[in-house]
């Protein structure tokens, strides 16, 4: 690559392929940075479509080696279809920095993959907003495990909080359980690979303890 006509040539195949939001060719160091959509392409198709063109390629190790993953676990309040799901799943996978986004339709539970040096949860969630959902964050990443917490009405006695809690303990991926009675609350921290909030809400109005009911505080 040697002229702006080679760089042009190299930007034009690079942009017709999907999911490409950007693609600058620095003639006099004979570099090509990518920003794209990695729910739609990959380095290696990139790398395929520059040679297609006629030109040599090859990804540079160590800047690919600086990308750094981070896994957010998010309730989404109001997923209800598959519809929703792929529509969040789609919007997301199309946000600058996002990795990957994965939707648990029965935990109403999403999983963010993204790089925490382009973009905060925080991004995130104001993105989900922004497309029309409401989510919660449960889990940031920095932690193996997930922590939401519910308020529960209906409550009259502590043998209806010990008949909850062990409700609660029974469900497999249950790892903590603490109960603030006065504001009856309660937090909850989980696997998330194995139960979610929409599980504990099931089995605690299942509790067959009146009118207990469950939200996500």
């Amino acid at each position: 690559m040697t002229c702006s006509a080679c760089s042009s040539a190299v930007e034009k195949a690079v942009k017709r392929l999907p999911g490409i939001k950007e693609a600058a060719v620095d003639v006099l160091n004979h570099r090509a940075q990518v920003v794209f959509c990695p729910a739609f392409a990959n380095e290696e198709i990139i790398r395929e479509a520059i040679e297609d063109a006629g030109f040599q390629a090859a990804l540079i190790a160590e800047e690919i080696n600086e990308r750094c993953t981070q896994v957010c676990q998010i309730h989404i309040q109001g997923l209800n279809c598959i519809s929703c799901s792929m529509t969040l799943e789609y919007y997301l996978s199309a946000m600058h920095g996002v990795q990957k986004a994965l939707v648990a339709l029965p935990s109403e539970q999403l999983e963010v993959h993204y790089d925490p040096k382009i973009l905060t949860y925080d991004q995130i969630l104001e993105y989900i907003e922004d497309v029309g959902f409401q989510g919660i964050v449960i889990s940031n990443g920095k932690e193996d495990r997930c922590k939401v917490h519910l308020q529960v009405d209906g409550l009259q006695t502590e043998g209806s909080m010990t008949v909850i809690e062990s409700s609660l303990r029974a469900l497999p991926g249950v790892q903590e359980i603490n109960f603030e009675p006065e504001l009856k609350k309660l937090s909850i921290s989980y696997e998330p690979d194995l139960t979610g909030p929409r599980e504990f809400i099931k089995t605690i109005q299942a509790s067959g303890l009146g009118n207990s009911k469950a939200v996500i505080s």
